[in-house]
């Protein structure tokens, strides 16, 4: 039905995104005698852009014809231009502020409260429906062990601002020492980079395997978002 539908297809815009810039990380043409040459694998990713491309089409045709997908994807795209934006600002330093990545978490929780108002206006289509009720669930776990990331992150953070202070402490110890007339100049700021080099990594390999089951949990559910598309699609042709 229709609800069914729109609660699929707006999910189809981002799984697009997130295949196309995968994409374009894995074609990498290779130069032979002044020529371009393609690879089959290279042929087979060209391919496969060239559905999601088809998908996007057919994603924008809906958007046309739907007032509510198309206040969706209005959203979905200020928000995301945002971000990226946001993320743009530290290219040049190849570093990303405090700032940015509050801004990349906002933008992500505003996300959530946009796909938990669609599960809202779907909910009586999706408990007709075992599969869309265990792709709902799915999501809410998803959402948990994100949640759960984000609070890793949130204290790996706070020990790379406790590190920082280390730094800032035998910086000032440097310029007192500096004008000092003491003998043994620089003991307290040298003890202080000790301090500093004796400080555990704040991001320790449990927050990286953290980070890459969210990562999987992640592409596991787009997948599975693209199998029902793909169910759906062939119902109503």
């Amino acid at each position: 039905n229709l609800s069914n539908s729109l609660f699929l297809i707006r999910s189809n815009k981002l799984h697009y995104f997130d295949k196309h810039i995968k994409l374009q990380i894995q074609i990498k043409p290779t130069t032979m005698g002044g020529h371009m040459s393609k690879k089959p694998a290279e042929s087979s990713a060209e391919m496969t852009i060239l559905q999601y491309v088809t998908e996007l089409t057919s994603y924008e045709a809906a958007c046309r014809a739907d007032a509510d997908l198309q206040s969706f994807d209005t959203t979905l795209q200020a928000r995301t231009s945002h971000v990226i934006n946001a993320l743009a600002v530290g290219v040049e330093v190849r570093s990303l502020s405090f700032d940015s990545l509050k801004e990349v978490t906002g933008c992500l929780l505003d996300m959530n409260q946009e796909v938990v108002k669609v599960i809202l206006d779907c909910k009586k289509d999706i408990w007709k429906s075992q599969e869309l009720f265990e792709l709902v669930e799915d999501y809410f776990e998803n959402s948990l062990q994100t949640l759960d990331f984000c609070t890793a992150l949130e204290k790996c953070l706070k020990k790379v601002k406790d590190t920082q202070l280390l730094i800032m402490v035998a910086l000032q110890q440097f310029d007192h020492e500096q004008v000092s007339g003491e003998k043994n100049k620089y003991v307290k700021t040298l003890e202080e980079l000790r301090n500093f080099k004796e400080a555990e990594d704040p991001f320790t390999q449990e927050f990286f395997q953290m980070f890459q089951s969210v990562y999987r949990q992640q592409i596991s559910m787009l997948e599975k978002l693209q199998m029902r598309k793909n169910k759906l699609d062939k119902k109503l042709r």
